[in-house]
């Protein structure tokens, strides 16, 4: 075949002006591609790093201020998990996020709790969460009482910020289906499931009692850990679960002495996982009786976190029974006063505890009364205790 030479192209201004003057930046080939991905799936799944809004400034505080500073400010969207010893407050912990959330959202709040085990209400309630009686409950509680509620009593059994609700699920997939669904709706800022060790899977709810089944509910779980990762929300999702003992920790020496339930799916799936521990009770002399316990010291670690801390990370708080003359609940203004010693903010002189040159109270617990009627007070400490600390987060979106 002879060679044929190729047919010149005459350089006119049409074809001049159809070469590109600039070949294209990185950034806008990486656009291109984007938006080619993106109309084949029908989504925004791919965004540069400076477009995308990661949210982990956004927190769920505790209140327990040595443990929010800890995880940077509170718990993050995601899978949480509080994990302890059986009546090593749990619950309680929860109950502390749910106040701060109302106090935090106000008339906003969306929180749905999520139980497989009998809800107290009242407890919540004597804890300081707001949530409303209905009317059989108020009526069953005046025939108890063998009385009326007066107007204030009443008042305060309605009240209640933002929008709680519960669920009561019979198994494990029933439970984080009905969680999922309650998710996928957008305006739930907090999910508590109560709890992963009680959960009964599907298997064990179909056959009678006594008859073996495997696998647990790991397998509902994961379903659920796997869904849940690939929604776009800001909720954080509280799982309560129960440390066992590890039944392999005799067999070998790298195994850990205790366990907790859900399988690998939520081992790895979590964002955050706390263990309490019991510590140290507290006692007083109440009218010459002496070593009365009134409360007990709790303990917390850090077994694990994906929001910008430290693993391993302990700390402790006091939590009260409410009995002679001490409010139930965790001592929230006590922990601030003992991290603002820390941090050299408030300054302690003996027992005396001072504030800018102002004395709060002899001893602590004088100190923590002359605060909790100042309220603004101790959110100014809690704000400087954080900006020592060098963290920065959001309470709300």
């Amino acid at each position: 075949m002879a060679y044929k030479p190729r047919k010149k192209i005459e350089q006119t201004e049409e074809n001049i002006a159809s070469i590109p003057s600039e070949a294209p930046t990185n950034r806008q080939i990486i656009e291109d591609v984007i938006a080619k991905i993106n109309k084949t799936f029908k989504s925004n799944i791919i965004s540069f790093a400076d477009e995308y809004d990661a949210g982990f400034l956004l927190r769920r505080p505790t209140g327990i201020i040595s443990l929010d500073i800890a995880i940077q400010g509170g718990f993050p969207r995601g899978i949480i998990e509080i994990a302890g010893e059986n009546n090593v407050g749990k619950t309680q912990l929860s109950v502390e996020v749910c106040k701060q959330l109302q106090k935090n959202y106000g008339e906003d709040a969306c929180i749905a709790l999520c139980m497989v085990e009998p809800w107290d209400k009242s407890f919540w309630k004597n804890l300081g969460f707001k949530v409303s009686f209905s009317e059989e409950e108020i009526t069953s509680g005046e025939k108890a009482l063998k009385r009326k509620y007066t107007a204030e009593e009443k008042a305060y059994l309605k009240e209640q910020v933002g929008q709680v609700v519960h669920a009561k699920c019979l198994n494990a997939e029933d439970m984080l289906s009905t969680a999922l669904k309650l998710i996928e709706t957008g305006i739930f800022q907090l999910v508590v499931i109560d709890s992963v060790g009680s959960m009964m899977s599907e298997q064990q709810d179909d056959k009678e009692f006594g008859e073996k089944t495997y696998g647990g509910n790991s397998t509902a779980i994961q379903e659920f850990v796997n869904r849940f990762t690939q929604l776009k929300t800001n909720t954080t999702v509280i799982m309560i679960n129960q440390v066992r003992d590890n039944m392999k920790a005799g067999n070998s020496p790298y195994a850990e002495e205790h366990r907790v339930l859900g399988g690998n799916a939520l081992k790895h799936g979590k964002f955050v996982s706390i263990w309490l521990t019991k510590g140290a009770k507290i006692k007083e002399t109440i009218n010459g009786v002496e070593n009365v316990e009134i409360g007990r010291t709790n303990n917390w670690l850090i077994k694990k976190q994906k929001c910008g801390g430290a693993d391993g990370e302990r700390g402790h708080y006091d939590f009260y029974k409410g009995r002679h003359g001490y409010p139930l609940g965790i001592d929230i203004i006590g922990n601030l006063l003992s991290t603002a010693v820390l941090y050299d903010i408030v300054e302690k002189s003996g027992a005396w505890y001072s504030y800018k040159g102002e004395r709060l109270g002899q001893g602590i617990d004088k100190a923590a009364i002359m605060l909790k009627g100042h309220p603004e007070i101790v959110e100014e400490i809690k704000a400087r205790c954080f900006d020592k600390a060098g963290i920065a987060f959001l309470m709300r979106e």
